[in-house]
């Protein structure tokens, strides 16, 4: 209940801003095209990164007993990074990057001292994923505050029996099967030096206990929608406080995403009728090499 007020709280108040936007800027067809086209004329250039960390995994079921255990990550992404100054005269950066990713989540990708409690897993994961936002450049570095979302194809091996039939129901939904996901991450992405940054962030991500194309795509546009509206508010608070204005969007975004996978636990299809899905929860650092 509190995290459909809070996406109900956010959203109103995205479409409050938006009155102060011409009327011609906030109509369907130009959020529609906001969300497949980038506003960034620069020269796209590619971006390879190395990212671990460490995550949760949970089934949002009261019923499902079982606990699995701490899983650790190895992640390598490659893309194209595109980024520019919003104004000649000042600090203000905004970036898009589009990216393919693989990943393995495994609850062995740890030292033999570090003891496992629960069911192990391993995860394969494909991403194909998009992340933007805005950010400074401090000293000469650039610093990106990054909101990243992205389709996943997933396969899980969930390694041990469960303790009761209700659970194994459950795990036989997901284990050794390919199953379409999504994730949102949060992040931050500082630059070391010339090519290398160094980047930490929270992720969340789904697994789907069932393909249904067409719930899917229609919970895939009512998110895009959700994220994008903010687009067309942006230039009322650029004009509010430009100083804080990526940190705004930033928090905005990061905000929205929390809430809508919440909601997401009870329906994996939100706001559709559907079932639920499996959860991680991680942390994630790395690096970027943006050439």
């Amino acid at each position: 209940m509190t995290y459909n007020i809070s996406f109900l709280i956010l959203i109103s108040g995205i479409y409050l801003f938006a009155q102060n936007v011409n009327e011609d800027e906030r109509n369907f067809t130009k959020l529609l095209s906001r969300i497949f086209t980038s506003e960034i004329t620069a020269e796209s250039t590619p971006t390879i990164s190395f990212l671990s960390g460490l995550s949760y995994i949970n089934y949002p079921d009261l019923n499902y007993s079982d606990k699995f255990a701490r899983s650790y990550s190895a992640e390598f992404l490659y893309g194209f990074q595109r980024f520019e100054k919003i104004l000649p005269e000042e600090n203000l950066l905004r970036h898009a990057r589009e990216f393919i990713s693989l990943t393995n989540i495994s609850s062995h990708l740890k030292p033999k001292t570090i003891r496992t409690k629960g069911n192990t897993t391993d995860l394969w994961r494909g991403t194909f994923g998009l992340t933007n936002g805005y950010g400074y450049q401090i000293n000469e570095a650039n610093l990106f505050l990054c909101h990243t979302s992205a389709i996943t194809i997933n396969r899980i091996d969930i390694e041990l029996i469960a303790s009761n039939s209700f659970n194994q129901e459950i795990n036989d939904k997901f284990d050794e099967q390919y199953r379409l996901g999504s994730l949102f991450q949060s992040s931050i992405n500082y630059q070391l030096y010339k090519i290398l940054y160094v980047n930490f962030g929270f992720e969340q991500s789904l697994i789907y206990s069932d393909i249904d194309i067409a719930k899917w795509s229609v919970s895939f546009l009512f998110d895009n929608i959700s994220q994008r509206w903010i687009d067309i508010v942006e230039p009322f608070i650029f004009d509010y406080n430009n100083k804080l204005f990526p940190v705004i969007i930033f928090a905005i975004k990061s905000l929205i995403s929390i809430a809508s996978y919440e909601l997401k636990q009870s329906k994996m299809y939100f706001p559709l009728e559907s079932g639920k899905p499996l959860n991680y929860y991680s942390i994630r650092l790395g690096i970027n090499f943006i050439f």
